[in-house]
């Protein structure tokens, strides 16, 4: 994440990830699941689909960041339940690219897994950091 002026954000990326890729940060790792984890997801699948990352204006505090993660990871979660069941059992659709005939809950148990993963990291790089 790069700041262009004051106020305003941007996220840096490179597609495909660099070889070796780049050591994250507890930010890189809080933001990628709070936008393209779960606010892109729950946009795609359940909202009006636009929400990207280059439009998106990224957090510069770790309170931002905490809140940037709380928005996304509710928005995701509540139209999940509210899609119940049924909507586990159904393709994922378009936006999820070559995983488009995967059932829905192959995402759900994909996006688990990512917040456990960063979360996870997340975790680990805050205690180092406390008891260096």
């Amino acid at each position: 994440m790069r700041v262009e002026s004051e106020g305003s954000t941007t996220i840096d990326w490179a597609f495909p990830t660099p070889d070796p890729p780049p050591f994250t940060t507890i930010a890189w790792r809080i933001c990628h699941l709070a936008g393209p984890a779960l606010a892109l997801r729950a946009s795609n699948h359940f909202g009006d689909g636009s929400w990207r990352l280059d439009r998106h204006d990224w957090p510069i505090t770790a309170a931002g960041g905490i809140d940037f993660l709380e928005h996304g990871y509710h928005a995701w979660h509540d139209a999940v339940r509210r899609g119940g069941i049924e909507r586990l059992t159904q393709p994922t659709g378009p936006a999820e690219g070559p995983y488009a005939r995967h059932p829905f809950a192959t995402l759900v148990l994909h996006l688990n897994r990512e917040l456990m993963h960063h979360g996870g990291e997340s975790g680990t790089l805050r205690d180092l950091y406390l008891r260096r």
